[in-house]
């Protein structure tokens, strides 16, 4: 089913109850995220944004009172050219052929195991996120499968709210870890990564429940 015909569907309609409260065509401000429950997820996220609001500053404080504001939001069918420029800032994604490249294309539009969020800064997508879910006996785990953003918007928050962003989709959903292949980032991402908590060296585990 083509991305832009989802949003009645069961994925994107989760999705708008995180991120988009306010039904199709809105989006909230990342400072204004809903939070999760109280119990003990509470704990752990606010021991996320705690580390995610230290790495931000400790990263560009000079930027962090003057950031702007970040809309996150579920990725929609005009965000496909946007996303796929995007998507080779990844390393190992620099060499993507042609063809690899109408298959990620062809995914993005069609995959429902994928919920591709966004992140926007004065109308224009600066960044994105695709996280896929995978059952296993003992739960449901998340995966970050690819995440990037703009060289221009970095060390702005907006990978932070990204993952923040994610951490809490993973949540809504009752995964019990959010995994991510820090082999594929930078050395920049995998510092990011290990300071938001996710161990060093390939398939990272954040425990999230």
């Amino acid at each position: 089913m083509p991305r832009g015909d989802r949003a009645g569907g069961r994925t994107a309609g989760i999705i708008r109850r995180l991120l988009l409260p306010g039904g199709a065509g809105t989006a909230w401000p990342h400072h204004l995220l809903p939070r999760p429950p109280c119990g003990r997820g509470k704990l752990a996220f606010r021991t996320h944004r705690q580390v995610l609001a230290r790495w931000t500053r400790s990263r560009s404080p000079e930027s962090h009172t003057g950031a702007p504001d970040i809309l996150i939001r579920e990725a929609r069918a005009a965000d496909e050219a946007r996303i796929l420029e995007l998507l080779p800032l990844i390393p190992q994604n620099a060499g993507l052929s042609d063809p690899a490249k109408r298959a990620a294309a062809q995914r993005f539009r069609e995959s429902l195991a994928l919920d591709v969020l966004v992140a926007e800064v004065d109308g224009r997508a600066v960044g994105f996120l695709a996280l896929s879910f995978v059952p296993v006996l003992s739960g449901l785990r998340a995966l970050i499968d690819d995440m990037a953003v703009d060289p221009k918007c970095q060390r702005q928050g907006i990978g932070a709210a990204l993952l923040e962003a994610a951490i809490q989709r993973a949540d809504q959903r009752s995964a019990t870890h959010l995994l991510v292949d820090t082999s594929r980032g930078d050395a920049a991402a995998r510092e990011f990564y290990q300071a938001c908590g996710f161990e060093a060296g390939g398939i990272a585990p954040l425990r999230i429940r």
